[in-house]
């Protein structure tokens, strides 16, 4: 088939992003994202919730090279559909993108300190006004959370403001955002 320009998409040849296409109604940003972390770290993407297509921007082409091949060889399923993936024409990476990425950046953050009465929407409240929210994942019993961003220039606006920040005027809860690597998938 045709991409929505009306382009081959294979004429385009390899990119770092990937057309993922098929995708099952409702899926969430965390699945889109779980289907890309064990092939390397994404920069952004491109996902409208009502479409059943996304665009997977990774940070490195041969990443992407690796999660295209899985879906030619072996198919890359989604909650039991099999998804169409192919290459897509990739945005200009930011070049303070490979900054931020070479001194460790991630679209994932590692919050700590925060009150065990830290609500899970709270923590997305306070996210959201950086960007999308992938997922977040609360661990009131250890004072953390992982908050996961839909992209690296997002989690690094979201660890410049909130490292640092005191949480309702109590200095006990005065948060530490951290870089963190995604959790592996069990």
């Amino acid at each position: 088939g045709r991409g929505f320009s009306g382009v081959d998409p294979r004429s385009l040849g390899k990119s770092r992003s990937v057309y993922v296409g098929n995708l099952p109604p409702s899926v969430t940003l965390a699945e889109l994202c779980d289907l890309a972390t064990p092939y390397g770290l994404l920069e952004s993407m491109r996902f409208m919730p009502s479409s059943t297509y996304a665009f997977l921007n990774f940070i490195h082409e041969k990443d992407a090279i690796s999660f295209w091949e899985s879906g030619q060889s072996n198919g890359v399923m989604l909650r039991g559909n099999r998804l169409f993936l192919n290459w897509a024409k990739a945005p200009p990476l930011d070049p303070q993108v490979v900054r931020l990425v070479d001194s460790g950046a991630t679209r994932h953050l590692q919050v700590s300190n925060i009150s065990d009465q830290t609500s899970h929407r709270q923590l997305a409240e306070l996210f959201k006004q950086f960007g999308d929210v992938e997922s977040i994942k609360l661990q009131v019993s250890s004072g953390a959370a992982q908050v996961n961003l839909t992209n690296i220039s997002s989690a690094a606006a979201a660890k410049e403001a909130l490292n640092g920040l005191t949480m309702g005027g109590n200095p006990q809860w005065t948060l530490q955002v951290n870089y963190t690597q995604p959790k592996p998938i069990n």
